[in-house]
């Protein structure tokens, strides 16, 4: 997915390499498994054949899952969070690639039409779109998923002290040699870090500093559904709770719906779930 997957792990001291090395190559075969079914840059991905189909059968377990966890986070977010964003981000993409500015406001006004999750039908192992032209993203939700998926491998084999990083989305459980694990955010703007109570937990991390267009950082990859625009309120979000999945989807809504709205969106849907907030 064009990041690096971390995991770190404890081991029992003399302990022989090849169980280990079986261990990692086992959790490799996993990624590339969800990867080979979400990657926007694969074009044989289930999500990349979708989009250019607008159906597909037979969906696998994990697109399936992280679909049908999308489409709830979209509810429960007040559609803040939503996959078919996909369509939006590609016109902004293609603009700075040829133009090197932003897009026209007429250029986007024509997906409005196409971004909304209701548009997604997903039926068993059968997902179709209702309207031609709507694209799906999971970049925001997926990374969690994979993060949550190795934990649950790891514990499944009784490795329960570990940390998980995948590209700032977080997960622990256990401790390490030296006492609990250390996690830590940071302020986008200020660069100031300080650490977070996450002894066995999740935490995953938004900010427009990880994919900008432009040098300024106006024009960037997370934009508000409502608008079509990039998010504008909030520079960066965090937010931690017990699933990896929850966490990635929600750092991507509470920096797109701001403050005021996460405050009560989350104390209401997501009870479980700590947020913080740089503007």
């Amino acid at each position: 997915m064009g990041t690096v997957f971390e995991v770190q792990y404890l081991r029992a001291c003399g302990a022989a390499d090849s169980p280990h090395l079986e261990l990692e190559k086992q959790i490799q075969d996993r990624l590339d498994t969800i990867e080979a079914s979400m990657s926007l840059y694969q074009s044989k991905s289930e999500i990349s054949r979708l989009n250019r189909q607008g159906h597909l059968d037979d969906l696998s377990p994990d697109f399936r899952s992280v679909l049908e966890q999308a489409l709830d986070y979209s509810k429960l977010t007040e559609g803040y969070f939503d996959i078919t964003i996909w369509s939006v981000l590609e016109e902004i993409q293609a603009s700075f690639k040829k133009h090197g500015r932003p897009p026209e406001p007429t250029k986007l006004q024509p997906y409005a039409k196409l971004v909304d999750s209701a548009l997604v039908q997903l039926e068993g192992s059968t997902i179709k779109f209702s309207r031609p032209g709507v694209k799906v993203s999971t970049d925001g939700i997926a990374k969690g998923y994979a993060v949550d998926e190795v934990a649950e491998y790891l514990l499944e084999r009784g490795v329960s002290n570990f940390l998980i990083n995948f590209s700032g989305n977080i997960r622990t459980h256990g401790k390490k040699v030296d006492g609990q694990w250390k996690v830590a955010i940071q302020n986008p703007l200020t660069g100031e870090i300080f650490d977070i109570d996450l002894r066995q937990g999740a935490v995953a991390s938004s900010g427009l500093e990880y994919a900008s267009y432009s040098k300024d950082h106006k024009w960037h990859h997370l934009i508000n559904p409502r608008t079509l625009l990039p998010a504008r309120e909030l520079a960066g979000s965090s937010v931690a709770g017990p699933s990896a999945t929850v966490c990635d989807a929600l750092s991507t809504a509470v920096l797109v719906m701001g403050r005021k709205n996460a405050d009560r969106i989350l104390s209401k849907n997501f009870p479980h779930y700590r947020f913080w907030t740089f503007k």
